[in-house]
């Protein structure tokens, strides 16, 4: 999109909105496409351990590294608060092609 508008054509909205509806892979790679965002693996990895009684603080020190991205205590409070990454789905990694990669 962005290449697009610098070439100052404008792109199909209603395209990538029908992407985003039914494209999983997609979805998940917006999403977590970004380096300071937490990948589709960190993002499995902090429910699971969140479901098993971890502390926000613990599973943000051990998801820091994991995929080479950053984890902050607040990205992980935002994530468990539903707040951010919901259009992320609980899924184990690889049921998406691991897109958040």
């Amino acid at each position: 999109m962005l290449a697009a508008r610098l070439e100052g054509c404008v792109p199909d909205a209603s395209a990538i909105a029908r992407l985003w509806a039914e494209n999983l892979a997609y979805r998940i790679g917006v999403t977590c496409g970004r380096g300071d965002r937490l990948s589709q693996l960190q993002i499995t990895f902090a429910r699971i351990w969140h479901a098993c009684g971890w502390s926000e603080e613990k599973i943000a020190a051990k998801l820091d590294g994991v995929d080479r991205r950053r984890a902050s205590p607040k990205q992980v409070r935002r994530l468990l608060a539903g707040k951010t990454y919901a259009d992320v789905p609980t899924l184990m990694p690889g049921s998406a092609g691991h897109a958040g990669r």
